[in-house]
């Protein structure tokens, strides 16, 4: 084996963060200075020859530049089949004949053939030079055996060629092979799951051994494309709870004496630095969420921050959590211009309901995050309408660290992140506690319209006859002292004289300030007396700060509850 330096990725997405092979790649001579051995094994029907297809052509193209220098056999499938697929997975390519060689195309009996085909198999393997060896040798078809015809081949003397002839080799079993022993390096586990809870099906892997590094616990989904491509979302455990992360977190943060940890200010802590716009602008790496109650401009303010990150020439996605695309458009396009709307630096992504898991919403952002991360653009993160997790979405809403994992992700990206939530979502007080600036919207009360009264003592009975007359009044027959008499009196519907003097009056609450005094222990109330008027951010600067009250008035009083989040 040449002392060259080997760096062995797999290429399939998501898998090679399970392995920690997602920063540069393994090591091989470095860290382990043997060939591999890799197993995938699971039941029928799920992906595990495109799994097994899409690591091989992920370590052959980290290893060298030879697209042909790997072998795939199967002892029950079909070659031209195989081809197909596979050309179908990587694109057109010139030939792709030497990666599945066809071998013996006898037809004899059952048992008689395959021992044919696997003998044929060993023999080919043992034609490659141990000095030069192959990237990477599949073998697949093992399923097509019975148990008892399984156990006569020799599984450990092919273990032991593989690993000469190939760096990397990877062996597909099927589930109705149990009770064998293996030599590998690593076992993948791939499995078919239900939740009886959703009513929803998926697919799920695990690393259930690994010689090479740190154990990746647990089940994680992944799914295969329509073009044969296999993705794994690890799970959020897998990449903020793992027993390596705090490890390494408490090795860099307690062992080592100089670490410095950042404080705030001395000059934040004045009152008179607090800012409604400055606690609603886009921030590097901070969460920001509005809450408030329905009708109470939480997308209008949304789209006001929008609207200036657009306007300052920085990127953002927007994710609508099955809302409608086409009224945010509008509202957003009388706010900015024609030239901005139709520009690279927005991005909007209407998520429609249905059973999307909290590992590929994470996928997503991760994907949109390294696909756009540059020093030349700061990245936005806007969510719109996180009740509809409670009603649209019920695997995202079983998800206890998905909040807290989307802001982990944006602090770490030094992304800002914007949320809008209805005040009665379930997830509100998750919303409010990985937020670092709360900001609660509340809408004046309307004036009670007042009404013409008609004595009781003289109607004993009322029974509604006709239609609404106008808007205020309603042709009613009663009886008066016996008599059936006709009177026009207002109709008891008062939302038609309802005044409009303060429909665009808004309070806001700030409950939470990054850069203000200490968190969580002041509340500053700010007032908007009519908002229909604020174009841009920079008009909120006109508002009024009436009032500094404590947490616990604020939620007692400004919203009548008792306890923090619950209505």
């Amino acid at each position: 084996m040449n002392n060259e330096q080997i760096k062995i990725k797999t290429g399939v997405d998501g898998l090679d963060a399970l392995l920690y092979w997602d920063k540069s790649g393994f090591d091989l001579e470095a860290d382990y200075h043997k060939n591999i051995l890799i197993v995938i094994r699971g039941m029928r029907g799920i992906s595990k020859v495109n799994m097994a297809m899409e690591m091989m052509r992920g370590i052959n193209k980290s290893i060298s530049k030879d697209n042909t220098n790997c072998r795939f056999y199967s002892l029950d499938k079909n070659h031209d089949a195989l081809t197909k697929k596979y050309k179908d997975l990587i694109g057109i390519r010139s030939s792709v004949d030497d990666i599945f060689p066809e071998l013996d195309p006898q037809k004899e009996t059952y048992l008689y053939t395959k021992m044919i085909q696997f003998n044929a198999i060993t023999q080919n393997i043992g034609t490659f030079s141990e000095k030069k060896p192959l990237d990477c040798i599949v073998i697949d078809g093992f399923a097509g055996l019975a148990q008892k015809d399984f156990t006569r081949l020799p599984m450990e003397t092919l273990e032991e060629l593989l690993k000469k002839k190939a760096r990397v080799s990877i062996l597909v079993f099927d589930d109705r092979l149990t009770n064998f022993s293996t030599a590998a390096d690593i076992i993948i586990e791939m499995r078919r799951s239900f939740s009886e809870q959703h009513r929803y099906g998926y697919y799920e892997l695990q690393i259930a051994k690994n010689f090479l590094g740190p154990k990746a616990n647990g089940w994680h989904k992944y799914c295969c494309t329509d073009n044969g491509e296999i993705i794994v979302y690890p799970s959020l455990h897998q990449n903020y709870s793992t027993t390596y992360y705090i490890h390494d977190r408490f090795k860099e943060q307690v062992l080592e004496t100089n670490a410095k940890y950042p404080c705030p200010g001395i000059g934040n802590n004045n009152a008179n630095s607090v800012s409604l716009v400055n606690a609603l602008r886009a921030q590097p790496g901070v969460t920001t969420c509005i809450v408030g109650a329905h009708n109470t401009y939480k997308q209008r303010l949304a789209t006001l921050v929008l609207a200036e990150i657009l306007q300052k020439g920085d990127r953002a996605l927007v994710i609508l959590l099955n809302g409608n695309p086409t009224g945010f458009m509008q509202l957003l396009q009388s706010f900015t211009s024609y030239r901005v709307l139709n520009s690279t630096l927005l991005h909007v992504f209407n998520i429609p309901m249905g059973g999307i898991s909290s590992s590929e919403l994470m996928y997503m952002l991760i994907s949109y995050i390294k696909k756009h991360k540059s020093n030349n653009y700061n990245l936005n993160i806007i969510m719109l309408d996180l009740a509809a997790i409670d009603y649209s979405f019920p695997m995202l809403r079983t998800e206890a660290l998905l909040l807290p994992t989307v802001k982990e992700l944006c602090r770490k990206e030094n992304v800002s992140l914007t949320m809008i939530s209805d005040k009665k979502s379930s997830l509100i007080d998750e919303i409010c506690f990985v937020s670092d600036n709360v900001l609660c919207t509340r809408r004046e009360n309307y004036e009670t319209p007042l009404k013409e009264e008609v004595p009781e003592s003289s109607i004993s009975g009322t029974e509604i006859h006709g239609h609404l007359k106008g808007k205020y009044t309603s042709n009613i027959t009663i009886e008066i002292d016996g008599q059936i008499d006709g009177k026009i009196i207002p109709c008891d519907d008062q939302r038609a004289d309802y005044r409009d003097e303060k429909a665009g009056k808004l309070t806001i609450y700030l409950e939470k300030n990054n850069v203000g005094p200490a968190q969580n222990s002041r509340v500053y109330r700010f007032e908007v007396d009519d908002m229909q008027t604020v174009r841009q951010l920079s008009d909120l600067e006109q508002s009024t700060r009436t009032e500094i009250c404590t947490t616990k008035d604020f939620w007692r009083q400004a919203w009548n509850v008792k306890n923090y989040g619950k209505q």
